[in-house]
């Protein structure tokens, strides 16, 4: 199940992520993209629940693994340059997890509740929040109840 906006979870523990952080001065800013995907084994790491794929399936090696990752970024790249956002937006939806599902997003100073109402035109996280409406979430930790 993918996880808005970047997480792949294993019955229900993260099993891959990516990680954008970006910053650098006016005129010269920077971004910097990892991918980590645990294949053969989780690490132990106290609170959290993480997963494998090697739980589920034969693992590739690592160099099968980004080979295919490569291959599956050019292609949903082509999909967006060809269609638009459109097919992206089915496809996350088809592997999400179900619309009205109760989540929490926590920002920095933030902890708001609601429920998973799906994604807009560009991308961002619908939340229907207990009075009835429903805000787009740009940034913030997502809890799954």
């Amino acid at each position: 199940m993918v996880k808005w906006p970047n997480d792949l979870l294993l019955d229900g523990r993260k099993m891959a992520g990516v990680l954008i952080e970006t910053g650098g001065p006016q005129g010269r800013p920077w971004v910097v993209v990892g991918i980590g995907a645990n294949l053969t084994q989780a690490p132990e790491i106290p609170g959290r629940r993480l997963a494998a794929l090697s739980e589920k399936t034969a693992a590739p090696s690592a160099k099968a693994f980004g080979e295919i990752l490569v291959a599956q970024i050019e292609r949903w790249t082509t999909i967006l340059t060809a269609q638009g956002f459109a097919p992206i937006r089915a496809a996350w939806l088809a592997r999400a997890h179900p619309v009205g599902s109760r989540l929490a997003v926590q920002g920095c100073e933030t902890y708001i509740t609601g429920s998973f109402s799906g994604l807009d035109a560009q991308g961002r996280l619908l939340l229907t929040l207990p009075n009835g409406e429903t805000i787009p979430v740009v940034t913030g930790d997502i809890l799954l109840d």
